[in-house]
Protein backbone atom coordinates (compact mmCIF):
# COMPACT_ATOMS: atom_id res chain seq x y z
CA UNK A 1 0.00 0.00 0.00
CA UNK A 2 0.99 3.65 -0.33
CA UNK A 3 1.50 6.45 2.14
CA UNK A 4 1.70 10.17 1.56
CA UNK A 5 4.76 11.97 2.84
CA UNK A 6 5.31 15.73 3.09
CA UNK A 7 8.94 16.28 2.14
CA UNK A 8 9.26 19.57 3.95
CA UNK A 9 8.04 18.17 7.27
CA UNK A 10 11.36 16.80 8.57
CA UNK A 11 14.14 16.26 6.00
CA UNK A 12 16.50 15.01 8.71
CA UNK A 13 13.99 12.25 9.54
CA UNK A 14 13.53 10.86 5.99
CA UNK A 15 15.61 7.74 6.61
CA UNK A 16 13.86 6.83 9.85
CA UNK A 17 10.39 7.64 8.48
CA UNK A 18 10.92 5.69 5.26
CA UNK A 19 12.26 2.66 7.17
CA UNK A 20 9.17 2.72 9.39
CA UNK A 21 6.89 2.91 6.35
CA UNK A 22 8.68 -0.08 4.80
CA UNK A 23 8.57 -2.01 8.07
CA UNK A 24 4.80 -1.67 8.40
CA UNK A 25 4.31 -3.00 4.86
CA UNK A 26 4.23 0.12 2.76
CA UNK A 27 5.65 -0.46 -0.73
CA UNK A 28 5.03 2.94 -2.28
CA UNK A 29 5.38 6.53 -1.09
CA UNK A 30 3.56 9.54 -2.54
CA UNK A 31 5.93 12.47 -2.15
CA UNK A 32 4.82 16.11 -1.98
CA UNK A 33 5.46 19.38 -0.22
CA UNK A 34 2.89 20.86 2.11
CA UNK A 35 2.17 24.59 2.29
CA UNK A 36 4.58 25.67 -0.49
CA UNK A 37 3.33 23.51 -3.31
CA UNK A 38 5.95 24.60 -5.82
CA UNK A 39 8.91 23.33 -3.78
CA UNK A 40 8.88 20.04 -5.68
CA UNK A 41 10.27 21.99 -8.64
CA UNK A 42 12.41 24.41 -6.66
CA UNK A 43 13.98 21.92 -4.20
CA UNK A 44 15.05 19.01 -6.43
CA UNK A 45 17.79 17.99 -4.00
CA UNK A 46 15.17 17.18 -1.32
CA UNK A 47 13.15 15.17 -3.83
CA UNK A 48 16.25 13.32 -5.01
CA UNK A 49 17.25 12.55 -1.38
CA UNK A 50 13.83 10.99 -0.81
CA UNK A 51 13.95 9.08 -4.09
CA UNK A 52 17.42 7.74 -3.25
CA UNK A 53 16.13 6.49 0.11
CA UNK A 54 13.19 4.83 -1.63
CA UNK A 55 15.60 2.98 -3.91
CA UNK A 56 17.80 1.97 -0.98
CA UNK A 57 14.81 0.64 0.97
CA UNK A 58 13.00 -1.00 -1.95
CA UNK A 59 10.14 1.49 -2.05
CA UNK A 60 8.50 2.91 -5.14
CA UNK A 61 7.72 6.62 -5.32
CA UNK A 62 5.12 8.81 -6.95
CA UNK A 63 5.47 12.58 -7.05
CA UNK A 64 2.37 14.58 -6.25
CA UNK A 65 2.49 17.53 -8.60
CA UNK A 66 0.35 20.47 -7.68
CA UNK A 67 -0.87 23.09 -10.07
CA UNK A 68 2.00 25.62 -10.13
CA UNK A 69 -0.06 28.73 -9.51
CA UNK A 70 2.35 29.71 -6.77
CA UNK A 71 5.43 29.90 -9.00
CA UNK A 72 6.17 33.32 -10.36
CA UNK A 73 3.76 36.15 -10.95
CA UNK A 74 0.55 35.16 -12.68
CA UNK A 75 -0.02 37.48 -15.63
CA UNK A 76 -3.33 39.33 -15.44
CA UNK A 77 -4.35 37.79 -18.78
CA UNK A 78 -4.22 34.34 -17.16
CA UNK A 79 -6.18 35.25 -14.03
CA UNK A 80 -9.86 34.29 -13.91
CA UNK A 81 -12.27 37.20 -13.89
CA UNK A 82 -15.08 37.25 -11.37
CA UNK A 83 -18.59 38.27 -12.28
CA UNK A 84 -17.92 41.81 -10.98
CA UNK A 85 -14.90 42.13 -13.29
CA UNK A 86 -12.30 41.76 -10.53
CA UNK A 87 -9.32 39.54 -11.28
CA UNK A 88 -8.60 36.57 -9.03
CA UNK A 89 -4.93 36.29 -8.10
CA UNK A 90 -4.57 32.75 -9.39
CA UNK A 91 -4.13 31.23 -12.80
CA UNK A 92 -6.99 30.36 -15.09
CA UNK A 93 -6.11 26.71 -15.55
CA UNK A 94 -8.72 26.41 -18.31
CA UNK A 95 -6.74 28.83 -20.48
CA UNK A 96 -4.80 27.15 -23.28
CA UNK A 97 -2.36 30.04 -23.21
CA UNK A 98 -1.75 29.58 -19.49
CA UNK A 99 -1.33 25.82 -19.91
CA UNK A 100 1.26 26.36 -22.64
CA UNK A 101 3.07 29.16 -20.80
CA UNK A 102 3.09 27.75 -17.23
CA UNK A 103 1.75 24.25 -16.69
CA UNK A 104 3.47 22.32 -19.51
CA UNK A 105 6.94 23.83 -18.87
CA UNK A 106 6.51 23.06 -15.17
CA UNK A 107 5.63 19.43 -15.90
CA UNK A 108 8.48 19.09 -18.40
CA UNK A 109 10.94 20.41 -15.81
CA UNK A 110 9.79 17.85 -13.26
CA UNK A 111 9.85 14.96 -15.70
CA UNK A 112 13.34 15.90 -16.89
CA UNK A 113 14.60 16.02 -13.31
CA UNK A 114 13.14 12.80 -11.96
CA UNK A 115 11.79 10.46 -14.68
CA UNK A 116 14.92 8.33 -14.90
CA UNK A 117 15.25 7.74 -11.18
CA UNK A 118 14.94 4.01 -10.37
CA UNK A 119 12.44 4.63 -7.54
CA UNK A 120 10.05 6.62 -9.75
CA UNK A 121 6.77 4.84 -10.32
CA UNK A 122 4.76 7.78 -11.62
CA UNK A 123 3.15 11.12 -10.99
CA UNK A 124 -0.10 12.19 -9.36
CA UNK A 125 -1.35 15.41 -10.91
CA UNK A 126 -3.31 17.80 -8.77
CA UNK A 127 -6.81 18.35 -10.05
CA UNK A 128 -7.86 20.66 -7.27
CA UNK A 129 -8.64 23.83 -9.10
CA UNK A 130 -11.78 25.02 -7.42
CA UNK A 131 -12.24 28.19 -5.45
CA UNK A 132 -12.78 28.19 -1.71
CA UNK A 133 -16.48 27.41 -2.02
CA UNK A 134 -15.75 24.38 -4.21
CA UNK A 135 -16.80 26.02 -7.47
CA UNK A 136 -14.67 27.45 -10.25
CA UNK A 137 -15.97 30.33 -12.33
CA UNK A 138 -14.21 32.56 -14.79
CA UNK A 139 -15.80 35.44 -16.63
CA UNK A 140 -12.68 36.36 -18.60
CA UNK A 141 -12.91 37.38 -22.24
CA UNK A 142 -10.98 34.26 -23.21
CA UNK A 143 -13.58 32.08 -21.53
CA UNK A 144 -16.46 34.05 -23.06
CA UNK A 145 -14.99 33.47 -26.53
CA UNK A 146 -14.59 29.77 -25.81
CA UNK A 147 -18.22 29.64 -24.69
CA UNK A 148 -19.32 31.29 -27.95
CA UNK A 149 -17.24 28.79 -29.95
CA UNK A 150 -18.94 25.97 -28.07
CA UNK A 151 -22.40 27.41 -28.79
CA UNK A 152 -21.58 27.86 -32.48
CA UNK A 153 -20.59 24.20 -32.67
CA UNK A 154 -23.74 23.10 -30.84
CA UNK A 155 -26.34 25.30 -32.54
CA UNK A 156 -24.63 26.31 -35.82
CA UNK A 157 -27.08 29.19 -36.47
CA UNK A 158 -28.43 31.91 -34.18
CA UNK A 159 -32.11 31.29 -35.08
CA UNK A 160 -31.73 27.72 -33.82
CA UNK A 161 -30.06 28.89 -30.60
CA UNK A 162 -32.77 31.54 -30.04
CA UNK A 163 -35.51 28.98 -30.69
CA UNK A 164 -34.09 26.39 -28.30
CA UNK A 165 -33.14 28.90 -25.60
CA UNK A 166 -36.53 30.65 -25.84
CA UNK A 167 -34.97 33.84 -24.58
CA UNK A 168 -37.20 36.90 -24.17
CA UNK A 169 -34.65 38.95 -26.12
CA UNK A 170 -33.34 37.05 -29.18
CA UNK A 171 -29.62 37.23 -29.79
CA UNK A 172 -28.82 39.06 -33.03
CA UNK A 173 -25.07 38.47 -33.14
CA UNK A 174 -22.82 35.80 -31.66
CA UNK A 175 -20.68 38.49 -30.01
CA UNK A 176 -23.67 39.62 -27.91
CA UNK A 177 -23.54 36.38 -25.96
CA UNK A 178 -22.33 36.67 -22.38
CA UNK A 179 -21.38 33.92 -19.99
CA UNK A 180 -24.26 32.60 -17.87
CA UNK A 181 -24.69 34.21 -14.48
CA UNK A 182 -26.65 33.22 -11.42
CA UNK A 183 -29.86 35.24 -11.07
Amino acid sequence: YSMWYWLNSAPDEYANDFRQMRDIGCDSVCLAFGLDLSLIARQPEMVRQALDLCTELGLHAKLIIYNPTSIGTIAESHQPTQIDGAKVARANIFSDQWNEQWWLPYLRKLVEQFADHPAMQGYLLDDTFSCSDGTFYSYSEVDRKRFIEYLREQYVELPRLNDLWRSSKPIGDWNEIQLPRNP
